[in-house]
């Protein structure tokens, strides 16, 4: 399970918060990744991870787990720690518990949402914005510093 701290939100464009797993040395089956997204307490489920006949991976494997749905923090400043608890999920219970981390997990970005690039000494001035394809809200056009979604009387968009 997985909670994000509060300075992340869901995209409101995005339904539910999905997940791409992988496993090294192993081929994963993302249709058998089950999640579930509770909004209000932050968090997010996945179960089926581990898939196949050895249940225990070696040290030498790295689980990534990519979380797609969220929106990154509106300033630049350190947010809170995401939290990771990893269970034994058997039939849709907890079996026993494995492991936690509950800090040092933290985005710490140089620009403030929705700057996609900008200099580290103003955070808030913008030299490039999302495109529509990477974040969806709408504010893909570059005009003053600021990431706005049209541009404004007699400015235009210049390929």
């Amino acid at each position: 399970m997985i909670t994000y701290p509060p300075q992340v939100t869901p995209d409101p464009k995005i339904k539910d918060i999905s997940v791409v797993v992988q496993v090294s040395g192993r081929k994963i089956d993302q249709s058998q990744i089950y999640t579930s997204t509770d909004f209000s307490a932050r968090s997010v489920l996945i179960a089926n991870i581990i898939q196949g006949d050895d249940l225990k991976p070696k040290d030498s494997v790295k689980i990534t787990v990519v979380v797609i749905g969220l929106r990154n923090p509106f300033t630049n400043a350190k947010t809170d720690s995401f939290k990771v608890k990893s269970f034994n999920y058997v039939d849709g219970k907890y079996t026993y518990f494995i492991d936690k981390v509950e800090e040092g997990l933290f985005l710490s970005s140089k620009c403030s949402y929705p700057c996609n690039d900008c200099n580290i000494y103003t955070p808030d001035v913008c030299l490039s914005c999302y495109s529509l394809n990477t974040v969806g809200d709408g504010l893909p056009l570059l005009q003053l510093g600021k990431c706005v979604s049209q541009c404004a009387t007699s400015r235009f968009y210049n390929l």
